[in-house]
C-alpha cells in the first residue's frame, strides 16, 4: 500500500481474498467447523474518506459493470443483520420481478440484557424506529412506493437502477448528490441530496417506461447503533429532518414522472392517493410547532450559529422541562378524556375517539405484528420525548439550513503515511516489506487495540485558502435563504397562533366565548386527523400483514 505509484495519487487499495473463517464480536477466531461458509471478499479500501456516496459510485460503476450482480445488498457500517435477514431480503426480488428495491427493519440496538433502553434517547428511537416498521413501512409497502429504504440495510435490483442511453435514470439522479455536494449548487438541491436515498427511491418507481416497485421485508432485521447523547442527535435530525423535508417537496413537484411510468392505470392511482397523504403530511409537519412559545423563542436563539456539542445544557435543560409539560399534558387529556366522556356531545366524542385510536393502535398492531415489547420498555420515554422531537429538532433543523455537511461521525484520514513507489527503466521497483513475525505481530495486535478502543484521530485539517472568497461568497448565499424559509415557517405559524387565539373576550349570539369556540375546533380537527392518519397506518399495515400470510 502506497499514497504514489510513478508520481501518481493512489485513490484506492483492492484486495480479494476467500475466507473460510470469521471474528466474533470478541475478536475471537471462528471456523468452518462453527458453521462459517466460505466467502468471497472483494475489498476496496479508499486512500481517503470522500462519504458514503462516493462509495456506492465505485461500487455500481466500478466493481457492478464487472460483476453483473442481480440483487445489491447495502449495509452500513454499525449495522449488523440478522442470521437470514440478507437472504430474506434477497427473497422478495425472487419471488416478484417488479421489485427493484427492498428493506428490512432497522433495529436499535438495545445493549446487553436490553440496557441501553435505560437511556431516554435510546429507548424513544427504539419505539420511533419500531412504530415505523409495524405501521408506516407495511403501509408504504402495499403502495409499493416506500418513500425511503434505508441507507443502512437496503436492497436494489441491478437492472433497475441503470440509466437509459441518454444517461438519464435512478443512478444518475442519485449520484448528483456527490457533484453537488458542497457549495456549488442552490440551497434547494443541496439539501435535498442530504436524503439522496429518497431521491433514489422516487426515481425508481417513476422510471421511465418501466413499472418497478419498492417492498418492505419484515423479519429481514438490522440491528444498528442509535446516537445516544443529545448533541450527536440533534446533528443527526438536522440532517434527516433537512433532507427528508426536501426530497419529499421534490418528489410531490415531479410527480408527473409517475404518470409517464409504465405502471398500470390502478398503481398510478394508488401512487396519487399516497402523494395526496405525503401532501397533508408535510403541510401538518410545517405547522406543527403551534407550543409552548418561551421554550420555542429560547430553542431558536440557542440554534441559530452554536452547533449542539456548544449548547449542550440547554438542550438538555429545555429537554427535561418539555418533557416534565408533556407528562402534565398526559395527566391532563386523561382528565379531559374522563370529563368528555361525562359529558358526551360530539366535539367530546371526535377528541376521545382520537386519544383512544391513537394510543390503541399502537398496543393493537403491535401485539398483531407479535412485537410488541417496545410498548413496556420504550413507550413512556417516546412520549416524553415528543416535544424535543416536534420543538428542539425541528427548529434546529430549520435553523440551519445552511448547514449542509454529512452526517454526526468525524472524518477519518490515514493516520500515517504510506509511501510511494516509482518504477525504473527496467520495469522494476523497490518496497519495503515487514519480514519478521514479529513485526506482523505487533502491527495485527496494535490493530485489535484500536478496534475495541476505537483511539480517535487528531487530523487538525483545514480547508484551502484557495477557495476561501468562493466559500464565503456560497455562507452569505446559504445564509440568506436560511433566514427567508425560517421568517416563512415562524411567520406562518405565528398567523396560524394568531387566527387560533383572536377573539378570546368576545362572544357570539349564542353567549359563547369565541376565542374558546376556535380552540376547540381546532383542537378537534388537529385529533380528528391524527386518528385518520392513524387509521389509514393501520389498515396498511393489517393488509401487509394479511398478504404475508397468505403469500408467506
Amino acid at each position: 500500500m502506497k499514497n504514489k505509484v510513478n508520481e501518481k495519487e493512489v485513490t484506492a487499495h483492492l484486495f480479494e481474498y476467500t475466507t473460510s473463517f470469521a471474528l466474533d464480536p470478541n475478536l475471537h477466531f471462528k471456523y468452518p467447523d462453527k458453521g462459517i461458509v466460505p466467502t468471497q471478499i472483494i475489498f476496496c479500501m479508499k486512500e481517503k474518506n470522500q462519504k458514503k456516496i462516493n462509495s456506492h459510485r465505485w461500487f455500481f460503476n466500478a466493481f457492478a459493470p464487472m460483476l453483473q450482480p442481480n440483487v445489491c445488498v447495502l449495509l452500513d457500517v454499525g449495522t449488523r443483520p440478522g442470521k437470514s435477514s440478507i437472504y430474506r431480503l434477497w427473497k422478495v426480488f425472487d419471488l416478484n420481478s417488479t421489485v427493484a428495491g427492498a428493506c428490512g427493519e432497522i433495529a436499535t440496538y438495545k445493549g446487553k440484557n436490553w440496557s441501553l433502553l435505560l437511556n431516554p434517547l435510546v429507548a424513544a428511537q427504539n419505539f420511533e424506529y419500531k412504530i415505523s416498521c409495524i405501521l408506516d413501512k407495511p403501509t408504504e409497502s402495499m403502495f409499493g412506493y416506500i418513500s425511503v429504504l434505508p441507507g443502512a440495510f437496503s436492497a436494489y435490483r441491478y437492472i433497475a437502477l441503470q440509466n437509459n442511453e441518454r444517461g438519464v435514470g435512478p443512478l444518475a439522479s442519485y449520484f448528483k448528490g456527490e457533484v453537488l455536494h458542497g457549495r456549488d449548487t442552490d440551497i434547494f438541491t443541496s439539501n435535498m441530496y442530504l436524503a439522496e436515498d429518497r431521491i433514489l427511491c422516487f426515481e425508481l418507481i417513476a422510471k421511465a417506461n418501466s413499472n418497478w416497485i419498492l417492498k418492505y421485508v419484515k423479519g429481514a432485521v438490522g440491528e444498528t447503533d442509535v446516537p445516544d447523547a443529545l448533541p450527536e442527535f440533534i446533528s443527526q435530525r438536522r440532517r434527516w429532518l433537512n433532507g427528508s423535508f426536501f426530497a419529499a417537496t421534490y418528489a410531490i413537484a415531479h410527480v408527473g414522472q409517475i404518470l409517464r411510468s409504465g405502471h398500470s392505470f390502478t398503481r398510478k392511482t394508488m401512487f396519487m392517493v399516497e402523494t395526496v397523504y405525503n401532501i397533508i403530511n408535510l403541510i401538518f409537519s410545517w405547522f406543527s410547532i403551534y407550543v409552548m412559545a418561551s421554550l420555542i423563542v429560547a430553542t431558536f436563539l440557542f440554534s441559530m450559529g452554536n452547533k449542539p456539542a456548544a449548547a449542550k445544557l440547554k438542550y438538555k435543560l429545555t429537554t427535561i422541562i418539555m418533557g416534565i409539560l408533556m407528562l402534565y399534558m398526559i395527566i391532563a387529556s386523561i382528565v379531559c378524556a374522563v370529563q368528555a366522556a361525562r359529558q358526551g356531545g360530539s366535539a367530546n366524542s371526535v377528541m376521545l375517539f382520537s386519544i383512544a385510536i391513537t394510543y390503541g393502535l399502537y398496543v393493537f398492531s403491535s401485539l398483531l405484528a407479535f412485537d410488541p415489547w417496545h410498548i413496556v420498555t420504550s413507550f413512556l420515554p417516546y412520549l416524553l420525548l415528543s416535544p424535543m422531537y416536534i420543538n428542539i429538532l425541528n427548529i434546529y433543523a430549520f435553523s440551519n439550513l445552511d448547514d449542509i455537511s454529512w452526517g454526526t461521525k468525524q472524518d477519518s484520514v490515514p493516520d500515517s503515511d504510506l509511501g510511494a513507489v516509482v518504477q525504473d527503466s527496467h520495469s522494476h521497483v523497490d518496497v519495503e516489506m515487514l519480514t519478521e513475525v514479529a513485526d506482523v505481530n505487533s502491527i495485527y495486535e496494535e490493530s485489535l487495540v484500536n478496534l475495541r478502543d476505537r483511539v480517535p484521530i487528531d487530523n487538525g485539517k483545514k480547508g484551502p485558502a484557495s477557495i476561501a472568497e468562493r466559500e464565503n461568497a456560497a455562507k452569505d448565499y446559504y445564509a440568506n435563504v436560511r433566514t427567508n424559509v425560517l421568517l416563512a415557517w415562524v411567520l406562518s405559524n405565528g398567523l396560524l397562533l394568531v387566527a387560533i387565539l383572536s377573539g378570546m373576550g368576545d362572544t357570539d349570539v349564542f353567549g359563547n366565548n369565541v376565542g374558546v369556540t376556535k380552540v376547540k375546533a381546532y383542537m378537534v380537527f388537529i385529533l380528528a386527523f391524527t386518528a385518520i392518519t392513524n387509521i389509514v397506518r393501520f389498515t396498511g399495515s393489517t393488509l401487509y400483514l394479511l398478504a404475508r400470510l397468505i403469500t408467506g
